[in-house]
């Protein structure tokens, strides 16, 4: 058993004697402690150490802990909804006048729990095995693993990942949420933060939390991902369910696969921007664009309906694609939704009243025109009518259902054509194979169709290719300044102004009066002309501020425990986790 008085309280390691700066993880224990969060090293049922806050939201606090009982690094979460409560030592109370509320929302917290705790053998969540009230308050403890969120995961792989490399991390996860869907466990809040990504290279779902906490405009502080939450959740009409975890697991895939992510849903309804950039759209088959347009409509009952759908459009074939399309139909007429029923009684009573007229004028024109207008021809004795018959021989022009017309490709945006859910330009998509043949600058914007190989309007057959002539923007700008900027935000800033990702480079320059971690060098410099194909290299600051005075130099060095190597399936993931790639 663990000596609970050496173990780090920032990784559950045994750390040597005396030292308060854990030599694996540099928690140190004496920082400042996180406001309303349990002390360090409290101990909860006689069996749990609570250590570092691991996150918190408007529910409550996850703590990294230990479980004595047996013996391993566990997360507990804390009911802990700010708003309506307060802490006093380690007990819980609810403000004056939310104790209903503050009961309710502990009821719907335990509920969440055990209904987590029954699906603990899907592999894509870690399992809850414990649930407990104390200290005025509920926890539930789940098990780890040592793992980066998926967020930090890509900042150490250049920023994104290809489709290849992502789609065997995705497809668990979607297993895991029909599952959960299945069972009415909607997460709302799936996002590169709340996945995160083990040694083992599994990617698991953490963050569950009631839905109160994922929708603005009620009593709890609302916790909504910007461009990853789902209009709904912003208190707008429509109803919550699983196409509101559609919309965020398709919004991270976007953000794996571009490099950031997209624009926040409340943006998007009066000024939809969402392109994916050129480079990445050639990369990506025309179904899996589709698939992640139809996942990605702002609209709930316009969204992609359930998982299932989603899976299988981004990772089959056109063929199984246009038959998952006709599935999400099918289940989108089956789940209700609000509309606006006057707009409807209107519309309906219109058409009725158009028809009503049209067969008014018809029997006017034919039944009653005698009586209505008089006969004026003179009557005529009846004459069966008569069928022309021949035996000539016919040719019919049977049409071709492969051939058609060659669109008019020029002027789109050609990321904005790879990505628009737009049923023709999908099947535009679908049909015809769509090729750069070339780039070059040009004064119309970077990514604008120049010109198209096939002349619109002529004959073209299905699986025929269109090539293209692709702008790169006008040829030279001036370098901007990045310096004082995060990595992250230098990169994206360059993808911007349409830099290629394998021409940003990063290195590291040690200057004590700037901040750590943060660019202070760059190569070209602010305001050289520049062009999108040039090589950039950021410096990053390597300097690290010293924590408290050096004091007398060890005798020796410290000695550390030997670390056991975990096995891995494949030696990719292992370069990929220590930021070296696939």
């Amino acid at each position: 058993m663990a000596d609970i008085s050496k173990l780090c309280m920032g990784c559950m390691k045994e750390k040597p004697d005396n030292d308060t700066v854990c030599p694996y993880c540099k928690f140190d224990e004496n920082a400042e402690a996180t406001e309303n969060a349990l002390a360090l090293k409290t101990l909860l049922q006689d069996r749990y150490v609570v250590g570092r806050v691991i996150s918190s939201n408007g529910e409550g606090f996850t703590y990294l802990g230990y479980d004595k009982q047996l013996n391993m690094a566990v997360r507990i979460r804390e009911f802990f909804p700010g708003a309506i409560c307060s802490r006093i030592g380690a007990t819980v109370k609810p403000l004056m006048g939310s104790e209903l509320t503050y009961d309710k929302y502990m009821s719907d917290y335990l509920e969440l729990a055990r209904a987590l705790a029954r699906m603990r053998s899907l592999s894509a969540i870690l399992p809850v095995y414990d649930i407990f009230e104390a200290n005025g308050t509920a926890y539930y403890v789940s098990e780890t693993v040592e793992s980066i969120t998926l967020r930090d995961f890509l900042l150490r792989n250049g920023g994104s990942l290809t489709f290849e490399q992502a789609r065997p991390l995705f497809m668990p996860i979607m297993s895991t949420l029909a599952s959960l869907h299945a069972v009415d466990i909607i997460h709302r809040g799936i996002s590169p933060d709340s996945l995160i990504i083990g040694k083992d290279g599994k990617l698991r779902l953490t963050g569950f939390c009631i839905a109160d906490v994922r929708t603005a405009r009620t009593e709890l502080t609302a916790e909504l991902f910007k461009g990853y939450a789902a209009i709904e959740q912003y208190g707008f009409d429509g109803d919550q369910g699983p196409w509101t975890d559609i919309y965020a697991l398709a919004a991270t895939m976007y953000r794996t696969l571009v490099g950031n992510p997209p624009p926040e849903a409340t943006s998007r309804v009066t000024n939809d921007k969402m392109i994916i950039p050129a480079a990445v759209a050639e990369t990506l088959p025309a179904y899996v664009m589709s698939g992640l347009a139809n996942a990605l409509q702002i609209l709930p009952n316009e969204r992609t309906q359930s998982i299932e759908v989603f899976r299988d459009e981004i990772s089959a074939s056109p063929s199984v694609v246009t038959r998952a399309k006709s599935d999400s139909v099918t289940r989108a007429k089956k789940t209700p939704k609000k509309v606006n029923s006057k707009k409807y009684v209107f519309i309906s009573a219109g058409i009725t009243a158009v028809a009503l007229i049209a067969l008014i004028l018809i029997l006017c024109f034919t039944v009653f025109k005698d009586f209505l207008f008089g006969n004026k021809e003179p009557d005529e004795p009846y004459q069966p009518t008569t069928v022309a018959t021949t035996t000539a021989n016919y040719t019919y022009d049977v049409p071709d259902p492969d051939k058609g017309e060659t669109p008019n490709l020029v002027g789109y945006n050609f990321a904005d054509f790879m990505s628009t859910s737009d049923i023709n330009v999908v099947k535009t998509r679908t049909n015809y194979k769509i090729v750069i043949e070339s780039k070059r600058y040009d004064a119309k914007a970077k990514g604008t169709i120049l010109e198209q190989d096939r002349k619109a309007g002529s004959v073209i057959r299905k699986g025929d290719t269109i090539k293209i002539v692709v702008s790169l923007g006008t040829e030279k700008f001036a370098m901007p300044n990045l310096i004082g900027m995060t990595y992250e935000e230098a990169y994206v800033k360059l993808l911007e102004l349409g830099f290629q990702k394998e021409n940003i480079r990063r290195s590291e320059k040690y200057v004590t009066t700037m901040a750590p971690d943060t660019i202070v060098d760059m190569d070209p410099k602010q305001s050289e002309t520049v062009s999108g194909d040039l090589i950039v290299t950021l410096y990053m600051n390597s300097y690290v501020p010293p924590t408290e005075p050096p004091t007398e130099p060890p005798t020796e060095p410290p000695t550390e425990p030997p670390v056991e190597e975990p096995s891995y399936s494949e030696e990719q993931t292992t370069d990929a986790f220590y930021g070296g790639g696939y």
